[in-house]
């Protein structure tokens, strides 16, 4: 079975160009997979059929509520059901953004929908799509290796000669190694560090998020075990930096479950 995408975007014909195609590319920069293709709704669509179709092809589902969403005229039944679907984890399924609507305009066509915490285009696509990414990842950085697609052991790397994807090491296992630089690793989302080894603090230093940095390595998904650093500098989201000093410094255990880094400039590997 192909894996399915983070998120589906259910929305009105008429919101395509002005918030539909702008969050899918926000999401993208956060990494958030997209179906996008063929969502958006007709007038004689079934908004239910549309639903099931998204979630077979993605985890989350994104409703963008708007006067012109509400225009369609979909059956009350439709609309109060919609959100009240669940991921097999037992989380909702449905993510409601609303677009140029209040509390009392939703609440005219469901009770139910102005009952539930949506978010609002009027913070700003980015800061929507960054709430969005907390949701869709969250899942912890997990530690069985055979969660991970590559596997290292007792070996001494140069992390220059790492397959990299696209700028990134992604879906690697460390375990008792010995990384070697010169390097600037920048950690993402979903990495795990256990009894890590570094030879100074002053190898850690805080970045911004959503910004481009030229010449680091970004890692996500990513576990290192018992692992030596040498000549390599750590990067981390500003909110992350005190923790990872306190833990990381200190050979104990760091991990990121989330911090929505900007990715680095794609460098032609992979």
């Amino acid at each position: 079975m192909t894996e399915r995408e983070d998120v589906f975007i259910c929305h009105a014909s008429e919101d395509k160009d002005e918030v539909a195609l702008p969050l899918v590319t926000q999401l993208n920069t956060l990494r958030v997979t997209t179906w996008y293709d063929d969502h958006a709704l007709q007038v004689g669509d079934s908004l239910r059929e549309k639903i099931d179709e998204g979630l077979n092809r993605a985890k989350y589902g994104l409703v963008i509520l708007s006067p012109a969403f509400f225009a369609k005229q979909w059956p009350k039944e439709e609309l109060d059901g919609m959100f009240t679907r669940r991921t097999s984890d037992g989380a909702y399924a449905i993510l409601p953004v609303w677009h140029n609507v209040t509390q009392g305009d939703v609440a005219k066509f469901s009770p139910m929908l102005a009952g539930k915490v949506g978010l609002n285009t009027a913070d700003g696509l980015q800061l929507v799509a960054a709430r969005i990414r907390e949701v869709v990842h969250t899942s912890p950085a997990p530690t069985d290796p055979a969660s991970y697609a590559r596997h290292h052991r007792d070996a001494t790397i140069r992390v220059t000669d790492l397959p990299l994807a696209y700028g990134w090491i992604d879906n690697h296992y460390f375990y008792n190694c010995h990384l070697v630089g010169p390097a600037v690793l920048a950690l993402n989302d979903l990495v795990y560090m256990d009894r890590p080894g570094f030879p100074s603090v002053e190898a850690f230093f805080p970045i911004q998020v959503h910004r481009n940095y030229s010449g680091m390595i970004g890692v996500r998904r990513t576990a290192f075990v018992n692992c030596v650093f040498e000549n390599i500098g750590v990067a981390v989201d500003s909110r992350h930096y005190d923790e990872l000093l306190r833990t990381a410094g200190a050979g104990s255990r760091f991990v990121i479950d989330e911090s929505p880094l900007s990715p680095p400039p794609a460098d032609g590997n992979g």
